[in-house]
């Protein structure tokens, strides 16, 4: 018995299931690349947002007195340049409530990707932000309101860090999901393509062939009962082989297609026939026309139908070309599972045509 492993390079199962799994780390990478860039950009923008609201309230609490003296005293411009001295403002503008500015610093102009933030100056100093509705004391007077333009330059410049991140991220993932599939795809084919390619080669007659069993789970049992199958395929063969060659009649064995498996000594003694001449080779070589043939037409229908064909009258041809006839009998040799695998042919030829 001989020990076989795999070495099947066409594209298979195991080259399926490694696509499979890169291709389900390339979408989850995708997705969830997707999914951080939003949060990612969402919760930037938010602590953005937010800090300019803290420097818009404070500034509308500090600017009150200001705006209702009309910034006579000029408070209103110190307090607008300094805050426009903090990071990512790029104006700030302090209004009345027509709208007339009262105070400017910054420049706007030079980065035009800016986010707005505005803020209340009501004139009891209780601030009105985005967060907090009207004061428990009633509704205050507004007297003007502050606005600060953001630049978002930082901004993107983080988001850009941010998709560089995850685009590094999705890179290693797919390696990563390259070797895990490849090892886990591995895992499964070996033992498969193992006994696929043992099967060919039992089916060729190289019975008690064994394939490796690599582990202690479903498709090492499954590996196991192969190799059985295999061990008992070896020895009923081989009680087989032994029946052919001791018998004195003419033997043939034949696959169910109708290609020769084996012939014992006789058919070479009166054939002329050497068993590596007949070896795969159909049945039609030895028998003078396809009538004559008991594994073509209605008499090979009767043998798969019944398991059994007696005292057939057949025509053999020898290797000189001269026709023997001779009496005829076969039956199914069948597996444990009970399907046939092979036809054991037996001819009885006459002295007279010897």
């Amino acid at each position: 018995m001989t020990e076989i492993s795999s070495s099947r390079t066409r594209f298979g199962l195991f080259h399926k299931l490694v696509c499979f799994g890169i291709g389900m780390v390339i979408v989850t990478g995708i997705l969830a690349s997707i999914v951080f860039h939003s949060h990612a950009s969402k919760m930037m923008r938010a602590e953005l947002i937010m800090r300019g609201r803290v420097l818009a309230d404070t500034l509308a609490r500090n600017s009150r007195k200001g705006v209702e003296t009309g910034n006579v005293f000029r408070t209103l411009n110190t307090l607008a340049h300094s805050v426009a001295m903090e990071k990512d403002v790029v104006l700030v503008r302090i209004l009345d409530a027509r709208g007339a500015v009262l105070a400017e610093a910054g420049n706007g102009a030079a980065d035009l990707d800016v986010a707005q933030v505005v803020s209340p100056i009501v004139s009891n100093a209780e601030i009105i932000s985005a967060s907090r509705g009207p004061s428990a004391e009633g509704q205050p007077r507004v007297v003007g309101n502050v606005r600060l333009s953001l630049s978002l330059a930082d901004f993107r410049a983080k988001i850009r860090r941010a998709t560089y991140f995850a685009h590094v991220l999705m890179a290693v993932m797919i390696v990563f999901g390259l070797a895990t599939a490849s090892a886990f795809s591995r895992h499964l084919t070996r033992p498969i393509e193992a006994m696929a390619e043992a099967s060919v080669r039992i089916g060729r007659g190289e019975y008690g062939v064994v394939v490796p069993v690599f582990a202690a789970d479903e498709l090492g049992a499954l590996a196991s009962d192969f190799n059985n199958m295999s061990r008992n395929l070896y020895e009923t063969s081989g009680c087989l082989e032994e029946l052919v060659e001791n018998m004195l009649d003419i033997v043939i064995v034949v696959r169910t297609d109708g290609t020769i498996r084996r012939v014992n000594r006789v058919v070479s003694a009166i054939l002329g026939y050497t068993p590596g001449d007949l070896a795969g080779k159909h049945a039609d070589l030895l028998f003078a026309d396809a009538e004559a043939n008991p594994f073509r037409g209605k008499a090979m229908e009767q043998l798969l139908r019944e398991g059994a064909l007696r005292n057939a009258d057949v025509r053999f041809t020898s290797n000189e070309g001269r026709v023997i006839p001779a009496n005829f009998s076969a039956f199914l040799a069948m597996d444990e599972d009970g399907r046939p695998y092979a036809i054991v042919g037996t001819a009885k030829v006459a002295e007279a045509a010897l």
